[in-house]
C-alpha cells in the first residue's frame, strides 16, 4: 500500500502497487526493499502531488504492457527463426532508438501522454523516483518544445542541476540563443550548464598569460603571439613571442568573480569564453587572433601622423590615426 499525501490540496490517497513493479520501475525504492521479505506487508507514504503520481503509476503499467508484448515478439523470433522478420524487427528497433518518445509505452498501450504543461512537473518527480526511461522521455520531449514550455507557468527552481544538465545536452545553441522568457526561468541555468560542459574538455580550458594577460588554450599557444614575451624565431624565420601560462590564476575562479561582481548574465559570459576558443586568421597581419579580440591588429591602418613640438623635452612625436 502506498499513501500519497498530497499537502497542496491538504488530501491523503492511497494506491495499491505490485512490489514486483515497484521495484523493477522506480529505482528509487530498490534499496529501501531489499532488506524486507517478500512476504512482509508494506506501507510507504510519499508526499507528492496525487494526481502526478497517479499518472506515473499509469505510466508504469503501460510501461509493463509494452515490455511484455516486446518479449513475446522476441521470444516469437527465435522460435521461428525467420531472418527476413528478424531484419525488419531491427530496422524498426534502430527507429525506435532514434524517436524514442514516439514509439514509447505512452503513446503505444493507452498510457498517459506528456504535454507541454506537464512535462516538467512529471520530470521532477520521475528523476526523483528514478524512472529512467521515463526520464529520458521527459527530456526529450522538453528538447523538442523548450519554446513552448518556456512560455508556460510552472515553477522551474525546483529542477536540480542534474536535469537542468542533462536538459542543456538536448536544447541546441541555436535554439537556445534566440529563446526569449518573461522571467529567466530556465535560460540562464541552461547556458551555465552550456559553460560547465564546453569547459569540462580539456581541449577548451583556457589560461591567462603571466605578461600580456590574454586567454589562450594550450593548442592555440602554438599559434598565438604574445606582445609582452621574450621574442624569439620561430621555423618560419618570423620573430615572434609565445603566451606563458599564469599558474596562479582559475578560470572558474575567474568566472565566478565576473558573475558576481558584474552581475553579467550566464549568456553573455558562455558566448565571450566560446569567441576566446575560435581562432581566426587576420588577412592583413598573416596572425591568428580569437575571435573576442575581432577588430583589434597590430598592423595600422593608416600612415603615422608627425605632431610638431619644438620645445618640449622629447620633440615631435609620430601619431596613428587608427589608434588615436
Amino acid at each position: 500500500m502506498i499513501h500519497v499525501i498530497d499537502d497542496s490540496k491538504n488530501e491523503k490517497r492511497d494506491f495499491t502497487f505490485s512490489r514486483s513493479l515497484l521495484v523493477k520501475y522506480m529505482k528509487y525504492f530498490d534499496r529501501c526493499l531489499k532488506k524486507i521479505s517478500d512476504n512482509d506487508e508494506i506501507d510507504i507514504s510519499i508526499h507528492c502531488d496525487a494526481v502526478i503520481f497517479e499518472w506515473l503509476l499509469n505510466y508504469i503499467f503501460a510501461m509493463e504492457e509494452y515490455e511484455k508484448k516486446h518479449a513475446e515478439q522476441d521470444k516469437f523470433n527465435r522460435a521461428v527463426g525467420n531472418s527476413v522478420n528478424n531484419n525488419w524487427v531491427a530496422r524498426k528497433d534502430d527507429g525506435e532508438k532514434k524517436n524514442d518518445f514516439a514509439n514509447s509505452a505512452i503513446m503505444q498501450y493507452g498510457g498517459p501522454k506528456l504535454d507541454i504543461k506537464n512535462a516538467v512537473t512529471i520530470l521532477i518527480p520521475a528523476e526523483f523516483l528514478k524512472i529512467d526511461r521515463l526520464v529520458r522521455e521527459c527530456l526529450d520531449f522538453i528538447g523538442e518544445h523548450i519554446e513552448e514550455i518556456s512560455r508556460v507557468q510552472v515553477d522551474m527552481s525546483c529542477i536540480n542541476t542534474n536535469i537542468i544538465r542533462e536538459m542543456a545536452k538536448k536544447v541546441s545553441l541555436d535554439r537556445l540563443d534566440i529563446l526569449k522568457e518573461r522571467k529567466d526561468k530556465i535560460v540562464s541555468r541552461l547556458f551555465m550548464k552550456k559553460l560547465e560542459l564546453l569547459l569540462e574538455k580539456e581541449k577548451n580550458y583556457l589560461h591567462k598569460c603571466a605578461y600580456c594577460n590574454k586567454l589562450f588554450t594550450k593548442k592555440q599557444r602554438k599559434v598565438l603571439t604574445c606582445r609582452k614575451g621574450t621574442n624569439f624565431i620561430d621555423s618560419n624565420g618570423q620573430m615572434r613571442a609565445k603566451h606563458v601560462i599564469d599558474r596562479n590564476w582559475d578560470l572558474k575562479k575567474f568566472v565566478t568573480f565576473v558573475r558576481e561582481t558584474y552581475r553579467i548574465s550566464w549568456k553573455e559570459i558562455y558566448w565571450k569564453v566560446w569567441s576566446y576558443l575560435h581562432l581566426i586568421k587576420c588577412d592583413r597581419c598573416q596572425e591568428f587572433y580569437p575571435i573576442a579580440e575581432m577588430g583589434v591588429c597590430k598592423q595600422h591602418k593608416t600612415s603615422p601622423k608627425v605632431k610638431m613640438n619644438l620645445t618640449g623635452p622629447f620633440g615631435s612625436s609620430y601619431e596613428y590615426p587608427c589608434c588615436s
